[in-house]
């Protein structure tokens, strides 16, 4: 609710009207009247106003329908401002969204819709893929906000689920990884595997690569097509080297395959070399940057390898390796 002033003025006074709104920010506002009567009115405007805004009652200033707010938020936002990765999952999430609920106005979304939306969407996927997904809309929607399509944003309120804590390794032990390895007949698919266990790279970072960003002078691979759209320099081990001197020149990319076709053949050889069905790609990322926190014990540059915004992120991958742990009781005191 609102509270009126009285301030004192040069030649009488004028009504001052102090209010917070839903952010719980404060305001103070000159009514520029001394008539009673006419500040009463306007406070009870205000207050109504409030009341909506809070209650989610008030009708966006623009309307729009879900699909057109898709397109516009993708074309003038998305696809300026994030990674291609990014921006497909934002699509794939607006999409899945609007096949849910159809193409209404976005004035029509609320709460209740969007929590009948994670009951729906958990039958199909994971918690993880549906917690993705409501980031993505809270963000789009957040923006909707922003351009007065919408008076609040329905994801305000919604909670992401709880996602367990995985009790499968990430990473592969190295008789695991090197079986992988011997496994790979092919001497492309065998440079591609031997790429990403080397450095660290996420699957479409190696996909992206070009010829023209392998240094093999000065041994060093460029990322451009990184998730976070930051040029990252890798050092190239002399095995990687002689493995990727040895691929042939036929196309501007230095592994042409699709996403899809690498998933499909690491699940072969993981398969012909016995892996448990729990590993992928994203594996072999994982185990360099185990390996590369362990062997040298530097945060800091396993951080500039693997890309992390922050060292915290990089600390997910201290993990107490079995040799480490047998150093550990084959030296105690008894």
């Amino acid at each position: 609710m609102s509270s009126l002033e009285r301030r004192k003025l040069k030649q009488g006074f004028s009504f001052i009207l102090r209010f917070r709104d839903g952010a719980g920010k404060q305001y103070a506002r000159s009514l520029k009247t001394s008539d009673l009567r006419t500040a009463r009115r306007i406070q009870s405007q205000v207050d109504s106003e409030l009341a909506k805004r809070k209650w989610g009652l008030v009708e966006s200033k623009k309307r729009i329908r879900l699909s057109e707010f898709r397109k516009l938020y993708i074309s003038k936002y998305s696809v300026v401002n994030k990674s291609e990765r990014t921006v497909d999952l934002d699509n794939r999430a607006l999409k899945t969204f609007e096949r849910y609920i159809g193409d209404r106005q976005l004035s029509e979304l609320t709460s209740e819709l969007i929590e009948g939306f994670k009951a729906d969407r958990i039958l199909t996927v994971t918690p993880t893929t549906l917690n993705i997904e409501l980031r993505c809309l809270r963000a789009a929607f957040n923006l909707a906000v922003d351009w007065n399509y919408l008076t609040t944003n329905p994801l305000d309120k919604t909670k992401q689920l709880r996602v367990p804590d995985s009790k499968n390794p990430k990473f592969l032990n190295i008789i695991q990884l090197q079986a992988f390895l011997d496994s790979i007949e092919d001497p492309i698919h065998l440079a591609l595997f031997s790429f990403y266990a080397s450095t660290g790279a996420r699957r479409n970072e190696a996909l992206g690569l070009k010829w023209e960003d392998v240094d093999f002078d000065n041994n060093v691979i460029i990322l451009r097509k990184t998730k976070g759209s930051k040029m990252r320099p890798i050092p190239m081990r002399s095995k990687l080297k002689i493995l990727i001197e040895d691929l042939p020149h036929g196309s501007e990319f230095v592994f042409p395959f699709r996403p899809d076709y690498v998933n499909k053949i690491f699940r072969r050889y993981a398969k012909k070399s016995s892996l448990p069905k729990y590993f992928s790609v994203h594996s072999l990322r994982h185990s360099f940057l185990t390996y590369a926190v362990s062997t040298s014990k530097d945060l800091r540059g396993a951080q500039t390898l693997a890309g992390h915004s922050s060292v915290k992120v990089t600390e997910i991958y201290v993990h107490p390796l079995m040799d480490d742990l047998m150093e550990i009781v084959e030296k105690l005191p008894y």
